[in-house]
């Protein structure tokens, strides 16, 4: 809802450069103490498709994964993979990004290790070999189409990679679990301001 709601309220022409300017990653003021815009910038985006997409993917993985682990860790899951994938576009971009594809990306990733990890039954299995070719097909349109941010995607999904490899690797609480994605999520930010 937070991203339909800032899109909604960047179409009010008073609100929109506000919102762009206050809010977008702009590597450059991220790198020199705003990094608060790794996460606002996760709730912006570009234009209604890449809302659209992202809030597709965000309802096709988002209930079966929040259920599996919980609102609270799928929260830290998702904020932490968000921050990820913001810090690595500042790092190796160096210019403007929107959108939650980072954090969409995270998802992606801990559904691959879930996947892995039930490789050996029909269902894991099918599920895995699903996740592995969505992802080849989004890497594909990260360097295919204009203007998309495979540095975001790429940091997002490692660290849902990590995320739910450290939840899978060592039964968590689900306290934990909300831990491990803080400590993700603080990684990030010092990545950026060190």
């Amino acid at each position: 809802m937070a991203n339909v709601a800032v899109f909604v309220a960047g179409l009010v022409p008073s609100f929109e450069s506000l919102i762009f300017e206050n809010g977008a990653l702009f590597s450059s003021l991220t790198l020199s103490g705003e990094s608060y815009r790794l996460f606002t910038s996760a709730f912006m985006h570009g234009s209604p498709m890449h809302l659209l997409f992202n809030m597709y993917a965000l309802y096709i993985l988002g209930p079966g994964l929040e259920l599996r682990v919980g609102s609270a860790p799928f929260a830290s899951l998702y904020v932490g993979s968000a921050l990820a994938g913001g810090t690595l576009f500042v790092l190796m971009n160096g210019g403007v990004a929107v959108g939650a594809s980072g954090a969409i990306f995270g998802l992606f990733g801990a559904y691959l290790v879930i996947a892995y990890e039930r490789r050996n039954t029909p269902i894991g299995n099918a599920q895995l070999r699903s996740i592995v070719a969505i992802l080849g097909l989004n890497a594909a349109i990260g360097f295919i189409v204009p203007n998309v941010a495979w540095e975001g995607h790429l940091g997002g999904f490692l660290a849902g990679v990590v995320i739910a490899a450290i939840w899978s690797w060592r039964k968590q609480t689900p306290r934990d679990m909300v831990l491990t994605g803080v400590i993700v999520a603080i990684a990030a930010i010092i990545g950026v301001i060190v």
